[in-house]
């Protein structure tokens, strides 16, 4: 964003039933309207995203199940460098551990980026072995968790320095049969972090 121009960044997903990726659109502050300037990304299940201001870099959300041409392993992590006229340039990803990454936030010193993941509902039936020595079926999900990411200096992201996964249930079976946290934020002190989980509608501070 330049003194004289504003600009919007919208993102989209619809797993395959519609358009999907990052807009954007310039706002002129005196009359409120928006006008579509152009599409950074049309391939990416874009989702939540968080603008760097001091670094000018737009941290988005590929919030998928499936990395792009494979099957399963999804959820990404984009960086985008934003220019004056409001164009953007992707400088880096990175794959989450878990699918369906749904929130991104930095920490106030710029060197942190942390992610949620809620996972999904799918599910797979594997072969257990009980300590009885018999056989029978058992079902899994995926992870849910909380990642910790380092960021570069030059905004691209780094490596996972830590991972806090989420476990437990709720009532309804259909929608709560996992962990789904669906936020997390940093505490005032920034000592600890306030992961949100909507399906069982319950809070965890991690230290």
């Amino acid at each position: 964003m330049d003194n004289k121009k504003c600009y919007a960044y919208v993102s989209s997903w619809s797993h395959g039933k519609g358009d999907s990726g990052l807009w954007v659109y310039s706002f002129n502050e005196e009359t409120g309207e928006i006008t579509e300037k152009g599409c950074l990304d049309d391939k990416t299940e874009c989702g939540v995203s968080f603008a760097d201001d001091k670094r000018q870099i737009l941290y988005v959300l590929d919030e998928s199940v499936d990395l792009p041409g494979k099957q399963g392993g999804g959820g990404r992590v984009l960086a985008f460098r934003l220019e004056s006229d409001g164009s953007g340039t992707m400088i880096s990803e990175a794959r989450t551990c878990c699918p369906n990454p749904s929130y991104v936030t930095e920490d106030s010193s710029g060197k942190y980026l942390l992610v949620s993941n809620h996972g999904g509902r799918a599910c797979v039936t594997k072969i257990l072995r009980g300590e009885d020595n018999k056989y029978r079926p058992c079902v899994e999900y995926d992870d849910s968790a909380v990642e910790l990411f380092g960021i570069n200096e030059d905004g691209s992201i780094g490596e996972i320095l830590d991972v806090v996964k989420h476990t437990g249930s709720g009532p309804d079976k259909r929608k709560q049969s996992n962990a789904h946290p669906h936020c997390v934020v940093m505490w005032k002190t920034e000592t600890k972090i306030m992961s949100r989980i909507r399906l069982i509608n319950a809070a965890v501070a991690i230290k």
